[in-house]
Order: C-alpha cells, then structure tokens, then sequence
C-alpha cells in the first residue's frame, strides 16, 4: 500500500512539475475562486468548465466559462466543487477519464502546489487513527 501511496505521489507530482500540463477547473465558486488565487501563478490554468448552464458564457477571472465537451480531452482537470464533487467524478469517469491521472480534487492538489511554490509540504487535512 505505501509504495502505491509513494508511486502516485510521484506521478502526480510530476504532472504539477510538468509546464506542459493544462489545467482546467471544473464546479465555479467561491472554492475555485480561492484555490485559483492559491494556485494560478504556479500551475498552467487554462479555462473553468461548470454544468450549470446559467454560469456558461459569463467570465470568471478573464477566461470564458464552458460546459464539458470533447475539447477537455487531453488537459488535466482539477475539481473544485465540494458540494457536487461526488456527481462530477461520477461525470468525468463516464467519459471515459480516470482519477489522479486525467482529473483531480483540488483538496487532494494542495501539497504538490505548496511543494512546487516553496518545497514544502502543506496539507489541508490529517485524518489519524488510534488503535
């Protein structure tokens, strides 16, 4: 389970690492607000996506947003919506994406940003258990 653990970090760590990687945000708020303040001078984000069609065709931070379509193949996707989270992952693995590889939660985003920006790690959140 640890070298899994130690695998997938490092992969993840590399898509961060990688300039080429575009990233878009998917699920429009005041999550995505913050975590694009947080993050958008350290990796490549280069649109947001939100299934509410009200929000479609208006801007968020200079960038037009969409609804999903063909054109998010081949980008990497960071969910940050915390209350549809479990519907939209449902809605990227339909098309075919996988988790941790084509689409990420921005919670789960945090320490390799934090580990980009100033070679440390910051985590949200420990869950510890006592036995």
């Amino acid at each position: 389970m640890l070298r899994n653990m130690e695998m997938e970090f490092e992969e993840i760590l590399q898509v961060i690492e990688d300039n080429d990687s575009q990233f878009l945000f998917l699920g429009i708020g005041n999550t995505s607000d913050e975590f694009y303040e947080y993050s958008h001078t350290t990796i490549n984000i280069i649109g947001f996506l939100d299934n509410d069609v009200k929000k479609q065709g208006t801007v968020f931070h200079n960038i037009n947003i969409k609804g999903i379509d063909s054109s998010i193949l081949g980008k990497k996707i960071i969910i940050t919506s915390n209350a549809y989270y479990k519907e939209l992952k449902k809605q990227l693995i339909g098309l075919g994406l996988h988790f941790n590889k084509d689409f990420f939660y921005y919670r789960d985003m945090v320490p390799f940003i934090s580990y980009k920006k100033n070679k440390e790690v910051w985590l949200d959140q420990v869950d510890i258990t006592i036995t």
